[in-house]
């Protein structure tokens, strides 16, 4: 999506961030700047947060779902 917060290209405020799926795995880089920072030497909490649910979102359309049976016997 173009105007995503995290990975959008048309987003001013968003990171260097570049998320990409591999043979089902996904794989990413991202810079942080400062304006990014949480405690001395870490991002912002937010910001991880934001990355870890872009990546899980990258790889949902291809993970397959187990319909199991909720009754028994």
């Amino acid at each position: 999506m173009p105007i995503n917060p995290i990975v959008g290209r048309c987003s001013p405020v968003r990171p260097d961030v570049h998320i990409r799926l591999i043979d089902g795995v996904v794989e990413g880089t991202a810079f942080l700047s400062k304006r990014f920072t949480g405690p001395p030497g870490f991002c912002h909490g937010g910001i991880g947060a934001m990355l870890a649910v872009e990546a899980s979102a990258e790889l949902a359309p291809y993970q397959r779902l187990v319909e199991r049976n909720p009754r028994r016997g």
